[in-house]
């Protein structure tokens, strides 16, 4: 048998939307750890909130489907909100960016 040679060429460009699904698993992992240190089930549905700059907000605008989906949000809003009202919170940073992630049970 002949040795074949295989060439593979990687497109290592980060497109907008590459970086904003990064950006939507790595907040749904951290709101899957809150969830669970919260001592809620995976089917207790929430109520979610996140808040970061403009940047990280415009970002997860294309992303708040998957997110609702990942993380058992009924609700989900972003921006500047009453974050009081959310019993469960948690402020992280995410590639040098702040993140506050809010919610509540709903059922």
């Amino acid at each position: 048998m002949k040795n074949k040679e295989i060439k593979v060429e990687l497109d290592l460009n980060v497109t907008k939307e590459l970086e904003a699904e990064g950006f939507a698993r790595e907040i749904s992992r951290k709101i899957q750890a809150l969830r669970k240190t919260s001592g809620l089930e995976r089917r207790n549905v929430i109520e979610l909130f996140i808040n970061g700059d403009e940047q990280i907000e415009n970002m997860l605008k294309t992303q708040l489907e998957f997110i609702k989906n990942r993380t058992g949000a009924e609700i989900l809003l972003l921006g500047k909100k009453e974050i009081e009202r959310y019993k469960n919170k948690e402020r992280f940073s995410i590639r040098g960016k702040e993140v506050l992630i809010g919610f509540n049970k709903k059922r």
